[in-house]
Order: C-alpha cells, then structure tokens, then sequence
C-alpha cells in the first residue's frame, strides 16, 4: 500500500501604489508708486498705484509604494509501504 500527499503551493502578492502630487505656489509683488506733480497754479495731483500679484507655490510630492510578497510553499510527502508475505509451509512425513 502507497499513500502519497505531494506539494501545496501558495502565492500571494499585494502591491499597493499612491501618488499624491499637489503643487501650490505663493508669489508676492508689491508695486507701490506715487507720482506728484507741482504746477505753479498749484495744483497737486497725486496718483497712487498699487499692484499686489499673490501667486501661492506648494510643491508637495507623496510617493507612497508598498510591495507585499507572500510565497508560502508546503511539500508534503508521506509515503507508507507495508509488505507482508506469509509463506505457511507445513512438512508432513509419516514413514509406515
């Protein structure tokens, strides 16, 4: 008699990937200029100019990667062998 129970494989794998990308960015101007003239009728114009640029930059990278690899492997083997032999041997002499 032969029972024999052979190879269990198991594979697994997880690969998890995450790209986050976010981009602000922040910059600022400030143009501030005053211009005053004097004419001598004594007239004062005064210009007053502003110009304000905000431009907000935020450079944010976020690579997340994970890799997972579970190779689970069962070799299994049994072998079982019984041999058995009976072999009755009877001498039987009767001399009369």
């Amino acid at each position: 008699m032969v029972i024999s129970l052979s190879t269990s494989s198991i594979d697994v794998e997880v690969a998890t990937l995450v790209d986050v990308e976010v981009m602000m960015s922040i910059d600022v101007e400030v143009v501030l200029s005053v211009n005053i003239e004097v004419v001598p009728s004594v007239d004062i114009e005064v210009v007053m100019s502003v110009d304000i640029e905000v431009v907000m930059s935020v450079d944010v990278e976020v690579v997340m990667s994970v890799d997972v690899e579970i190779v689970m492997s069962v070799d299994v083997e049994i072998v079982l062998s019984i041999d058995v032999e009976v072999v009755p041997s009877v001498d039987v002499e009767v001399v009369s």
